[in-house]
């Protein structure tokens, strides 16, 4: 998605430089009456290399990562468009360049705020869903730990712990010794879980209502819950149980992922528009240092040109 979003808006990048340029041909056009500067092909080459001889702006061209043939071809190009005569109005064209390449800085600016915006969103909601998802080190086993902060991570790595206990059931019978540790790391120990424990029951044995369970009909054998003396019902009991478990976890996991895709997109969806101000205020400054200049150089022509010359208007918004 961050791709997507970097793509479109350099392609606004350019929409937008086009349109400021074909705003000022306009405007040059209207102001000289078609006839601004030099009209030979010999002329408007002359044009052309007195405003990049100048060079004033090239220096705003940042070397290591922008092309200093791309800014003079952009200085080429408003020259063509606005046919300047003479320093002073060859130095407002290339000062115009150089604010359209500003602005076209400031969208690709903006795509990278975009981008990284959505990755970071994007990085949080992978944090989230694997929060604490190491079990070990907090011992509360993975359905409670998955339940406290709703880890689909942890709740997957259940469902595959409670499939193998399934499985082992319904292939090799009950066998307490065998699975209980397993059961523990799915359900977390009694100690602190479950204080109406069965009497034979230790701390550190897995806690919840299966476990209990199957530890009830792991003893019903002759051998301390070994399997080999365990009723087949017994067996078959656990494994209905343990279906049951799974199947009502699955359906939690779904709901998770729905409710978090959702809020992710959303979140993604609002990242598109830039959090920072700045480059706001930096898009208003240079459409003001832009409509400025091409006012100037409007007037400059007018002069040249003995056409009326309009009187500048001055509004104050401070108050």
């Amino acid at each position: 998605m961050s791709n997507g979003a970097t793509e479109q808006t350099s392609d606004a990048s350019s929409h937008d430089s086009d349109q400021l340029a074909k705003a000022a041909e306009q405007r040059a056009i209207t102001t000289a009456g078609g006839s601004t500067g030099p009209t030979t092909e010999r002329g408007k080459q002359k044009s052309r290399q007195n405003a990049i001889k100048h060079g004033i702006f090239a220096v705003g061209v940042i070397r290591s990562r922008e092309s200093q043939a791309e800014y003079l071809s952009t200085v080429e190009d408003m020259v063509e468009t606005l046919q300047p005569v003479g320093s002073l109005e060859e130095i407002l064209v290339e000062k115009l360049a150089m604010l359209v390449w500003r602005y076209r800085r400031l969208l690709q600016a903006e795509a990278a705020e975009v981008a990284s915006q959505v990755k970071d969103s994007q990085e949080a909601y992978q944090l989230k869903k694997g929060k604490a998802a190491i079990h070990a080190e907090s011992q509360d086993g993975l359905i409670p730990h998955a339940l406290n902060y709703n880890n689909e991570e942890c709740l997957e790595e259940a469902i595959a712990y409670l499939r193998n206990l399934r499985q082992r059931a319904n292939e090799k019978g009950l066998d307490w010794q065998r699975d209980r540790i397993d059961l523990r790391d799915v359900y977390g120990p009694v100690e602190g879980w479950n204080p109406l424990m069965p009497s034979r029951m230790k701390e550190t044995d897995p806690a919840g209502p299966l476990a209990s369970r199957y530890r009830e009909l792991a003893d019903t054998g002759e051998d301390e819950g070994r399997a080999s003396n365990v009723p087949r019902d017994a067996a078959e009991s656990i494994v209905r149980m343990l279906s049951e478990e799974i199947n009502k976890l699955e359906i939690q996991l779904k709901e998770w992922r729905q409710e978090g895709d959702q809020r992710n997109q959303l979140e993604e969806t609002r990242k598109l528009v830039p959090c920072e101000d700045r480059l706001q205020r930096y898009e208003a400054s240079l459409d003001r240092s832009f409509d400025r200049t091409l006012s100037q150089l409007e007037r400059l022509q007018r002069i040249r040109l003995g056409q009326p010359v309009l009187p500048a208007v001055k509004l104050d918004i401070s108050h």
